[in-house]
């Protein structure tokens, strides 16, 4: 299931063969963003966020991050693929606290 999915979110991988790897370059590039700093960092990804009560209060804390829901546009829907997309690579921007 997840080598196909990859695939969908990650079109570039589609010619690595194995799951293990694939699963390699993504820890990687998660990895070399964080040690760039080449993108913003979030503090949160709420995942399946509702109504985003939560995320609406991290956000007027001064948290940087995003919820993610089918109630919302495709751009934030956890069952679309542009949903999805966005999730993976906020997770591979995401700072530990």
């Amino acid at each position: 299931m997840w080598a196909p999915l990859l695939d969908s979110l990650y079109p570039c991988l589609r010619s690595v063969p194995d799951l293990a790897t694939k699963l390699s370059y993504i820890c990687q590039r998660a990895f070399a963003n964080r040690l760039q700093g080449s993108q913003p960092l979030h503090h949160f990804v709420e995942y399946w966020c509702g109504t985003a009560n939560l995320t609406k209060a991290m956000i007027k804390a001064g948290f940087e991050g995003a919820g993610f829901d089918i109630i919302h546009s495709h751009m934030r829907s956890c069952l679309d693929i542009c949903g999805l997309r966005l999730w993976m690579d906020m997770l591979m921007t995401h700072e530990h606290m």
